[in-house]
């Protein structure tokens, strides 16, 4: 394999436009850096690229574009809409407008009802509620055929169709817009509800007009992207599923792309608790049991592990350092967040390393950062849990982030003066 194009990973003014602007995502990389990647990797046209931590579907849209299969999965299934929505090929984009209408008249026939524990009520009034879910209802009865209604979730989405994603995502962006002024400092976080226990109220006409802009927006970009990175593109399969506690496919690849979650304590299901307010009805989905099962979740796991010597030295001199630091909460609650967060992490590095052929190479972009005053140094930790399971560090490449999560907090910037945490690019090769 030839040497790597490795570009800054961190996303740049041009994420928020166009196409890709429709798909943001917190931890995510620009779409330019995953196709300059990818294709240098100069892989065979039969190689299948895989990103286990797919999130709104950077990897997997790169490498379709480029006419290579991939696979990506996602334990939010939030995402797995979102991803699938990028893939919209633009001979469809014409469709968007009209099957939008379509469903704004549906939902104005729909006769579903708000119910009182709907998670939509969070934020909107009871009339509001109604229209959200009734167009949600009309997405899915127009565009889900009969025959998938009553499969479990993770096959739904697998069957999802691309324009059903689409109007999803212009649902999403719809209520977050209304909702703008829930935003917190913390970019991933809403707040529950507005002073006073008051609601959002959204006339019909607002809604419908709203959404029908949101698609036509869509369609617009969508035809505006270029139409070589849609020629011989290559099938994209997803899936819901947790990197961490099992295998979804048998299948071995040969490249993998992708960002572990940073250990910054960022709950992901809360970023996303709009979205799965509209979607986790039908699908079943508990934010809290989401939230839990998150590699890098808040919450302090109700089954403790212990740490491992295979997880690597400098992971064990880290969270000694946690354990023992006189700061409030440090042995009792972060101790065991971190714990959590290592375990899962190499449980991770694993089941990555059984799906890679041999000599197949594997490309992570991970984030160092601070507990208080101590230094994490998670892009060594993640390469000591990767020489475990046999993968070599064969390369890596350090940006500094302008912009972290670090930062949001002020009382405990006290900790880290000028210091500002470092992205690196790692590229690990598996072994026999």
């Amino acid at each position: 394999m030839t040497t790597l194009r490795i570009e800054s990973p961190k996303r740049d003014a041009s994420a928020k436009r166009g196409w890709s602007g429709f798909f943001p995502y917190y931890a995510g990389f620009p779409d330019r850096f995953a196709s300059e990647l990818i294709a240098s990797a100069t892989l065979d046209r039969e190689a299948v690229v895989w990103d286990p931590w797919n999130g709104s579907g950077t990897t997997t849209y790169a490498a379709s574009s480029l006419g290579l299969n991939a696979v990506g999965g996602d334990i939010n299934a939030v995402m797995l809409i979102v991803a699938r929505a990028r893939l919209l090929p633009v001979s469809e984009a014409d469709s968007l407008v009209p099957v939008a209408s379509r469903v704004i008249e549906a939902a104005a026939r729909s006769r579903v009802k708000a119910r009182q524990d709907d998670p939509l009520a969070l934020w909107f009034d009871a009339p509001t509620t109604a229209r959200l879910r009734a167009l949600d209802h009309a997405i899915r009865s127009h565009l889900v055929s009969s025959d998938t209604v009553r499969l479990a979730p993770s096959s739904l989405l697998q069957k999802m169709s691309g324009l059903a994603a689409s109007l999803y995502v212009s649902l999403f962006h719809l209520c977050r817009s209304k909702l703008s002024e829930l935003q917190s400092s913390n970019p991933t976080w809403y707040r529950r509800e507005l002073a006073g226990n008051s609601r959002i109220s959204i006339t019909r006409d607002d809604l419908n007009r709203t959404f029908l802009a949101l698609v036509t927006s869509m369609k617009d970009a969508l035809v505006s992207v270029p139409t070589m990175q849609f020629q011989e593109r290559g099938h994209v399969s997803l899936y819901m599923g947790d990197t961490a506690n099992s295998h979804h496919t048998d299948r071995l690849f040969d490249f993998v792309l992708t960002s572990p979650p940073y250990c910054t304590r960022i709950d992901y299901a809360a970023s996303t608790r709009i979205e799965l307010a509209i979607v986790g009805p039908w699908l079943a989905i508990d934010v809290n049991d989401l939230s839990r099962a998150m590699i890098g979740t808040t919450k302090v796991p109700r089954d403790e592990p212990s740490p491992r010597k295979a997880w690597g030295s400098e992971c064990i001199g880290f969270l000694k350092k946690v354990r023992d630091h006189t700061s409030k909460a440090s042995r009792s609650y972060y101790y065991k967040n971190h714990l959590d967060y290592f375990d899962k992490m190499a449980k991770s590095m694993g089941s990555i390393s059984s799906r890679l052929k041999k000599d197949a190479v594997a490309v992570l972009i991970v984030q160092d950062s601070y507990y208080k005053d101590v230094h994490n140094p998670l892009p060594l930790i993640i390469t000591e849990m990767a020489a475990q399971v046999g993968l070599s560090q064969i390369d890596q490449k350090d940006f500094n982030s302008v912009r972290s999560m670090s930062g949001i907090n002020s009382s405990s910037t006290i900790y880290r003066e000028h210091k500002r945490p470092v992205e690196s690019v790692i590229v690990f090769r598996k072994g026999d």
